[in-house]
């Protein structure tokens, strides 16, 4: 075989992985008073939630807010960690107070991975422990086949979900939290004195349109959850694994659109029907989460207040820049390039940051005068090894760094 042919399988491959749950795309529209379901297509096949998956960090948060564990006003506590996450991202000011209010909104309106770390590591020990807690709630709301591994939804190949159980998480914000489902229809917020507009574009110009939740993932494509009201009608609809922003928008207000003129239709051929579907209400009691709620209590209590934890960086906290103790690297890496001007290395960052598309944490780690790029929490060997190569493919020096031993 020719070294094309092997380098054409091999890229193959590559990709195949990231994108093995996404081979094909998923819709559901449903009727949010009763739960019944319109119209599904492979909507229990499995994908990648990609940042749906803040859907249910805002649920523990709205949790927590609701049983007076944390307060809208709360300071929130900052760690290094947060401020390296790979964009969507605010690039949080550690010089200037962010609240929980502000934390919620830029989680709904920018899809924050910066903030979603922060608001884990407020209600949990870490991020990881955290997403137990939201695995734990999923399974309780009837999502069993959901696991969560972080809590913005960044590429994770064990954080799966599918679009029923996507569609049961959006059934519960909008049943369990009413006082707060009026968030989503926020077209622009401000936080820390910065404007931003809602990623949900359709928001701003489809009729009777609340939004809801958009995510990305190179691995998955576009996917979107919006809710929408027309009269008496109330529909919540998803369309996951689109190729583009452009064709995701258009599907979702297709399905909407459609999902109206037969839900109209199902309700007029019902009238008479003493088993009308639509005369039920939606079967999502609020599931028991006490324990949950202590572990989260116990948490906060632990970080807030406590000004001495926040992390204020000597250098301008918009660089995503960290450096990391040796008995962090538990995890594969590939090392991307040394420069010695600290603005090179960031544009270099970015640049794969947009070639990896969320696979793998994006970092730069300062040693002297050196600002080495990384990317982290690569599985295994090979997974770095393959990173790699797509990086010296695009004229990107790379090597393979192991994991510390114990």
């Amino acid at each position: 075989m020719s070294k094309k042919g092997i380098l054409f399988i091999f890229f193959c491959f590559f990709f195949y992985s990231f994108s093995a749950f996404c081979v094909q795309k998923d819709s559901l529209v449903a009727d949010v008073s009763s739960g019944y379901i319109l119209t599904a297509e492979n909507a229990d096949d499995i994908i990648y939630p990609a940042s749906l998956t803040k859907l249910m960090t805002l649920y523990l948060t709205f949790s927590a807010l609701d049983k007076g564990l944390i307060k809208w006003e709360d300071t929130l506590y900052i760690s290094k960690k947060a401020i390296a996450q790979p964009k969507s991202k605010i690039y949080i000011d550690t010089k200037r107070p962010l609240t929980v209010r502000e934390a919620v909104m830029a989680l709904i309106v920018k899809s924050a991975n910066d903030v979603a770390v922060v608001l884990a590591e407020n209600l949990a020990p870490t991020e990881h422990d955290f997403s137990i807690l939201m695995t734990k709630t999923a399974h309780r709301l009837g999502m069993q086949n959901t696991v969560f591994m972080n809590a913005s939804g960044l590429y994770n190949r064990k954080q799966i979900s599918n679009a029923k159980d996507m569609a049961i998480l959006a059934l519960a914000l909008l049943n369990h939290f009413p006082q707060y489902y009026p968030l989503f229809k926020t077209k622009f917020t401000k936080v820390q004195g910065k404007v931003y507009g809602n990623h949900n574009n359709i928001i701003h110009y489809y009729k009777g349109s609340e939004g809801l939740k958009t995510g990305y993932l190179y691995a998955c494509g576009y996917h979107v959850i919006s809710t929408c009201t027309r009269g008496k009608n109330h529909l919540v609809a998803l369309s996951l694994g689109q190729n583009s922003v452009k064709a995701r928008d258009k599907s979702v207000v297709h399905l909407l659109n459609a999902g109206f003129k037969e839900i109209k239709t199902l309700k007029h051929s019902n009238k008479e029907n003493p088993n009308n579907p639509f005369e039920k209400k939606a079967l999502l009691k609020k599931p028991p989460l006490d324990d949950i709620l202590h572990e989260m209590k116990t948490a906060y209590a632990e970080k807030h207040p406590n000004p001495s934890k926040v992390f204020l960086p000597t250098k301008k906290p918009h660089i995503p820049v960290y450096a990391t103790s040796k008995e962090e690297n538990t995890y594969w890496q590939a090392q991307a390039g040394a420069y010695s001007s600290l603005f090179t290395a960031l544009k270099k960052a970015k640049d794969i940051e947009t070639l990896l598309g969320g696979f793998g944490s994006v970092q730069i780690l300062p040693f002297k005068d050196i600002y080495r790029v990384r990317v982290f929490d690569l599985e295994n060997r090979k997974k770095a090894v393959e990173v790699c190569r797509l990086l010296e493919k695009n004229a990107l020096p790379c090597f393979v760094v192991a994991p510390s031993k114990d």
